[in-house]
């Protein structure tokens, strides 16, 4: 059973979602947040010690939602070209939809830069399993050539920060149909030279 601490958190960011895309991360106060989830101030900072974490825990919710969506499009006996295009297009779909739905976050982004780096470093590591998996199921599949622990790792790790990069591009141009449309084309150049 999950913990009332749990629970409230989570309706904490639920609620707060929707000021976040109202007013953005510059605008939001925490007594913007405390009167959304109905609750006075000092009980949101025993939950919460500044917007940038309620804004962190909303945009982990976010990306995780993506991460599900995407996740589900893959499929073990698809091939590593299949898995990567459905993935990766799924993904940079959903977070055009989070960038529209989220008016200001292209210039909050630009005047917090930081806000940037957590966004890009909120579920590494679930990334990375949904990344080594695809790849597992490539090697079993013979889709591509074996690769060794260490430079599975090493490209699970570049293959992730490149998508970063789309995912920059997206947050601070909006450029998705450009991306989108080149994803056919740099999924077909992974997957063969991984061959």
């Amino acid at each position: 059973m999950e913990s009332k601490t749990a629970i409230t958190k989570e309706q904490i960011v639920n609620l707060s979602r929707d000021v976040f895309r109202k007013l953005g991360y510059t605008k939001v106060t925490m007594a913007d947040i405390a009167e959304a989830v109905n609750m006075g101030r000092s009980s949101l900072y025993y939950y919460f010690k500044n917007k940038e974490e309620v804004f962190t825990a909303v945009a982990g919710s976010e990306f995780s939602g993506i991460l599900d969506k995407a996740q589900n499009k893959l499929k073990a006996n698809n091939s590593f070209y299949d898995n990567f295009l459905a993935f990766n297009k799924e993904r940079l779909t959903l977070l055009h939809n989070i960038q529209n739905d989220y008016d200001n976050l292209l210039d909050d982004i630009r005047e917090h830069p930081g806000l940037l780096y957590i966004l890009r470093n909120i579920h590494f590591d679930r990334e990375f399993g949904i990344y080594k998996q695809m790849l597992q199921w490539a090697m079993r599949r013979r889709d591509i050539a074996p690769i060794s622990a260490d430079d599975l790792q090493f490209l699970i790790t570049n293959m992730i920060y490149a998508f970063k990069g789309l995912e920059q591009e997206i947050f601070l141009f909006g450029k998705v149909e450009e991306l989108t449309d080149r994803l056919e084309w740099v999924s077909s150049i992974i997957s063969k030279g991984l061959q």
